[in-house]
């Protein structure tokens, strides 16, 4: 299905449909986040501190893996899940989907931004989500004539 081009039809998609859901509150402090932000990647972990900075990281693990299913898997879906592995060097490089077999570290992973062979996909890649290019969220600011300035 094809994404929305603004923020503003992300909004108006997403906010009728969460009201039912526990999760509302933690997904609209991320919608409400992104309004500015497209394109914006982040490591699951740090979208556990935009929905909560003070909450305990044990405790933000449910909250943050139901927050990106809705982020990343509806339909018109705002985000992409993609992986970052890190190499012998440390360094992260962004992979695309691999077969189940290298997720499941039975079957080792070719890293061909340095050649190297991972054994155990797992323990060295990091999930992260991209937000969808779209444009931003308007902002109005008030001019001295009491109108939008555009």
């Amino acid at each position: 299905m094809a994404s929305f081009s603004t923020y503003e039809e992300y909004f108006d998609y997403y906010v009728p449909k969460i009201d039912d859901y526990p999760q509302r509150d933690d997904f609209m402090k991320v919608l409400e986040w992104v309004a500015d932000k497209p394109g914006e990647v982040l490591l699951l972990s740090e979208l556990g501190r935009v929905i909560d900075p003070d909450a305990d990281p044990k405790e933000m693990i449910s909250r943050v893996l139901s927050v990106s299913v809705i982020l990343t898997g509806w339909s018109h879906q705002i985000a992409d899940p993609f992986f970052k592995v890190k190499s012998a060097d440390g360094q992260l490089y962004e992979v695309g989907l691999q077969e189940q077999d290298v997720y499941d570290g039975k079957k080792p992973f070719a890293l061909e931004a340095t050649g190297e062979t991972i054994e155990k996909f797992g323990e060295h890649a990091y999930m992260h989500i991209r937000f969808k290019d779209f444009e931003p969220k308007l902002s109005a600011t008030v001019a001295v004539g009491g109108g939008p300035k555009l």
